[in-house]
């Protein structure tokens, strides 16, 4: 049905529990108990009056980050006309997830001082590329080095999704 009719993104009718275009789901039974508790749907208001509908817990924050973030802005603004759909670091459209983690001019010296790190520690030349920052992808011939890669493309992605509204890209220094 979604394929056929072209819905590829997250929906904000969609539930959190057990939704397959929402990972966290799979792992985290708070979600489980947000279900229980009424909240079913991607649910776009404040922490605070979800906490006082339905009565979650306070430590539960990061967990409506998560939900938050499912949704890239520039689907946000095709559901909500007055939000704006440009990167929070250097305000160009659209702020999908290819340009939060990749395209975005700010991340490039980022991401070039990356691979250049990367090429001087390991016994390989490694070009910038989306596949290997966004997905930890890498070519058969650098299969030998995988295990370090995949390590450190989980250690970036987490670096830089702390950073995600920062206004100032990462740096390594």
């Amino acid at each position: 049905f979604r394929n056929h009719f072209g819905f590829k993104d997250p929906s904000v009718l969609e539930p959190i529990w057990n939704n397959h275009l929402f990972p966290p789901c799979a792992w985290d039974s708070a979600f489980s108990m947000w279900k229980n508790k009424g909240l079913i749907s991607l649910v776009l208001c404040g922490f605070n009056n979800l906490c006082f509908k339905h009565g979650l817990p306070l430590n539960n924050l990061f967990r409506y980050f998560q939900v938050r973030c499912s949704m890239r802005k520039s689907r946000l603004v095709e559901i909500y006309r007055d939000l704006d759909d440009k990167c929070d670091r250097y305000a160009q459209s659209p702020a999908n997830l290819t340009h939060m983690f990749w395209s975005c001019s700010k991340l490039i010296s980022f991401w070039t001082s990356i691979f250049e790190t990367l090429s001087q520690v390991l016994p390989i030349q490694l070009q910038p590329s989306p596949h290997v920052t966004i997905f930890g992808a890498v070519e058969d011939p650098l299969l030998y080095h995988v295990n370090t890669l995949i390590l450190l493309h989980s250690q970036l992605f987490w670096f830089i999704s702390v950073f995600w509204k920062s206004a100032a890209p990462p740096s390594l220094a």
